[in-house]
């Protein structure tokens, strides 16, 4: 179901309001006369809000040499600007933490938007960057978006289960629902609300760590929000085999931190994360479990080799968008002239760093053969110039559903492969699934007016503990025995390959 966000904007319907103390302190911020008397007579108005700002400039996020005493005292110290932010954190968050809903686990909700916001600080402060109340905000809020899905169908996270406390899931579970995820919706709302729009980038791009920014002066600001939901889910997620080297790349690839820092981050928010627990009473991290956190991040990044791996990143640079890519890389032999996608030379080469990191580091990697099928009838019915637009349009509408980690080439013909770094066969199904979902409910336009309905069969080959193979050869021609023994079986079908008992096909793949 497509939801019409514009209009819900709009309407203001099942839309999060602000608390009166917030809108106050939002409307004065869109003022150029802001000072330190207006908003130090809006903040003591609210007691409790009074109390949580003068506890947080007191504990250990600020060090002060001494006491302060007063709300105006605290914000000459802090700037008007921090002081705004800070006070914004605290009457937003603990007035709507204590909304309800129906599917979505609210608790978990907080604590990660706990989690995430003191991150977002620790992670500013690390990298120099000077305006670490807005980062406390802007990571907080950056899944605020999920309270408005929540209003709409309340009933909608019930789907997931423990599920929410996988982020991605999360993304693919609302996109295959609404056509967008909670990242984008929480931009418009926060837009909404008359919010600097560095915030509002911020939280738009969250769950998109890797993108590259448009706007060079808030890259820092936005990658610092990215990169503290990933070290929130650290703190929060159950299974004790959550990939730490992602967050190591992450770190490397938005911000240049290497593990030394990346370490030093972690212990800093041990030493903050108490203080946040008293100012709102409630339980971040289960006892004890901060230590074990710290050392398996050290044990698991110890192993990590991120100077080797910026030599995948550099290759993986190329595929976070098309029009990073076209700025970025200007060797037009590496593309294919119709699709703009990559060429099979250069997705050959890629595959190969790929493969031989995935086997160095034992991470999971997934590939995928992607078929038109009948495409052939294209060109009969419609003629090559109008095949040649729908190749196009496929090439757009695959790109589209991917992760800004993937890697997709035209690989010949009507034929596409797409690279699934860090994918287990279940996450490879899935984004497979949604490929084929979005061919099925949209057809290829032509400029002749035409309408195109064309369905896609996909082949898949996992490399993992459990399924390992010798080459990527070997690999290359699992996945393609998968396509073509999913085309066997009627066209529009997905087909994991299982042994190497299934046929393989004969076709020139080296």
């Amino acid at each position: 179901m497509k939801l019409d966000i514009e209009a819900l904007m709009q309407s203001g319907t099942n839309l999060p309001s602000p608390p009166d103390v917030a809108k106050q302190i939002i409307q004065l911020a869109t003022h150029s006369e802001l000072n330190a008397d207006c908003l130090s007579d809006v903040i003591s108005t609210d007691p409790a809000l009074t109390s949580k700002f003068l506890r947080i400039v007191n504990s250990a996020m600020y060090a002060t040499s001494k006491e302060v005493g007063s709300i105006k005292h605290a914000i000459v110290i802090m700037g008007t600007n921090a002081a705004t932010s800070l006070a914004l954190s605290f009457s937003l968050i603990d007035t709507m933490r204590h909304q309800i809903g129906g599917g979505l686990d609210y608790r978990l909700y907080w604590r990660r938007a706990l989690l995430s916001g003191t991150a977002a600080r620790v992670i500013g402060e690390t990298v120099g960057e000077a305006d670490l109340e807005e980062l406390f905000l802007a990571g907080q809020l950056q899944d605020i978006g999920m309270l408005v899905l929540d209003k709409i169908e309340p009933g909608f996270y019930c789907g997931l289960n423990q599920g929410q406390y996988e982020q991605e899931k999360v993304i693919l579970f609302e996109q295959k629902s609404y056509e967008v995820d909670h990242s984008y919706i929480g931009g418009l709302l926060l837009r909404k609300w008359n919010f600097p729009e560095r915030t509002c980038l911020a939280v738009e791009s969250s769950h998109d760590s890797l993108k590259l920014v448009n706007n060079v002066s808030v890259t820092k600001f936005v990658h610092c929000v990215g990169l503290s939901g990933h070290i929130a889910d650290l703190f929060l997620n159950r299974n004790e085999s959550m990939d730490h080297s992602r967050i190591a790349k992450v770190a490397y690839k938005c911000l240049q931190l290497e593990k030394k820092k990346i370490q030093e981050i972690l212990k800093r928010m041990s030493v903050i994360i108490p203080d946040i627990e008293s100012m709102f009473s409630t339980s971040l991290v289960r006892s004890g479990e901060i230590q074990g956190i710290l050392e398996k991040a050290s044990d698991v990044m110890v192993v990590r080799n991120l100077q080797a791996q910026k030599t995948i990143d550099d290759l993986q640079t190329a595929t976070i968008s098309l029009e990073a890519r076209t700025r970025v890389l200007e060797d037009i032999s590496r593309r294919d002239p119709l699709t703009g996608l990559y060429n099979r030379r250069h997705f050959e080469a890629v595959l190969a760093a790929y493969f031989e990191e995935a086997v160095n580091n034992g991470y999971p990697l997934s590939i995928a053969f992607l078929n038109l099928d009948n495409f052939k009838n294209v060109n009969d019915i419609y003629g090559y110039a109008a095949g040649d637009q729908v190749l196009m349009s496929a090439a757009h509408m695959i790109k589209r559903s991917l992760r800004n980690s993937d890697f997709i080439a035209r690989y010949c013909g009507e034929e596409f492969v797409v690279i699934l770094p860090d994918s287990a066969e279940r996450v490879a199904v899935e984004i497979c699934e949604r490929i084929q979902n979005s061919f099925r409910e949209q057809s290829h336009k032509l400029s002749q007016g035409w309408d195109v309905p064309l369905t896609i069969s996909i082949g898949i080959a996992t490399n993992t503990d459990g399924r390992q193979f010798e080459n990527v050869g070997e690999m290359l021609n699992a996945a393609d025995s998968a396509v073509y023994e999913a085309k066997d079986s009627g066209h529009d079908n997905c087909q994991v390959y299982l042994t190497k008992q299934m046929a393989p096909v004969a076709r020139n793949l080296h």
